[in-house]
């Protein structure tokens, strides 16, 4: 059983602040950030471009979720929808081979099913996500970021709905996957000057009501010119999210700014579970961190308002 973290967050919408300084972070000191100064008076600095990656990503810290086309456990199949959204058919495993119309229905009529969707089971930022948006670009030290891309790579997990399927004295398991569209960073994500933003909106699963809710995230940040970095993130109180910040190829901040493993995994199952879902998905929350420059510091999780 893996622990759950229950603190309660009274904020439910303010400002997710990191300020800190490349120089601090970089390893204190004119080598670690490629800077060299020529002696005497009125010498100016000669900076190499640090590599800087902010990496913004949702998971759902729970093992599965519920399924929100079909909630209840042991769900007559007559009483499931004939094409599901995530697939285009019936959430069902097997059905025998050359039934005769009234033969398939009677053969529905007897089954039961129970249906969920996988999580990525793990509380900490490391691991499988459902959205990760890994934004990238260089600073040279003089207010200026070049080269601001989103990474190359996969950033949107595959669903699985993982069916479970009791027909008569007989028990089947299987799944069924499909993977929403990427659209990380297609629209929103950019930057000018010193200011860049970046910004997801993905339906995982990929059903009708997680169409109307989808895993959302934003961005808005500032690279000022002493070497700080300012991020504004909003995002949904459902499922848990954090940001990690990397220099050089160096992680040196990592922030899970909205926590949702305080829910226990019966919590986000079942009809409850999917007035839960529902409503994290559909509010914003955020929450205050501040870090100062030369302060190197993991601040705890935030917990959800969920929690």
């Amino acid at each position: 059983m893996r622990s759950r973290r229950g603190k309660q967050l009274s904020v439910r919408s303010s400002l997710a602040c990191v300020a800190l300084s490349l120089a601090a972070l970089a390893g204190l000191g004119p080598a670690a950030t490629g800077v060299s100064a020529r002696d005497g008076p009125g010498a100016h600095a000669a900076v190499a471009p640090a590599h800087i990656e902010i990496e913004l990503k949702s998971w759902i810290p729970q093992p599965r979720v519920v399924d929100p086309e079909i909630p209840l456990a042991n769900t007559p199949a007559l009483a499931t929808p004939p094409a599901t959204a995530l697939t285009g058919r019936r959430a069902i495993c097997r059905v025998p081979a050359h039934l005769s119309e009234p033969a398939y229905l009677a053969y529905l009529a007897r089954t039961r099913i129970s249906s969920n969707f996988n999580g990525n089971d793990h509380d900490g930022f490391a691991g499988p996500f459902k959205v990760d948006m890994p934004l990238r670009f260089d600073f040279v030290g003089e207010g200026s970021i070049t080269d601001f891309r989103v990474a190359a790579g996969r950033h949107v997990a595959t669903t699985h709905r993982l069916i479970g399927q009791r027909s008569g004295e007989h028990r089947y398991h299987c799944q069924q996957l499909a993977t929403a569209p990427d659209t990380v960073g297609r629209t929103g994500t950019g930057a000018h000057g010193i200011f860049f933003t970046g910004r997801y909106a993905v339906s995982q699963p990929e059903t009708p009501a997680a169409k109307l809710a989808p895993i959302q995230a934003s961005v808005n940040g500032v690279m000022n010119a002493d070497g700080k970095i300012t991020l504004t993130v909003t995002h949904t109180e459902f499922p848990s999210s954090g940001v990690q910040i990397s220099i050089n190829g160096r992680v040196l901040y990592t922030d899970i700014f909205n926590d949702a493993s305080c829910l226990s995994d019966q919590a986000v199952l079942g009809p409850g579970g999917a007035a839960l879902l529902l409503r994290g998905l559909t509010t914003t929350a955020t929450t205050t961190v501040q870090m100062p420059a030369f302060n190197i510091t993991q601040p705890a999780p935030t917990p959800s308002p969920l929690c």
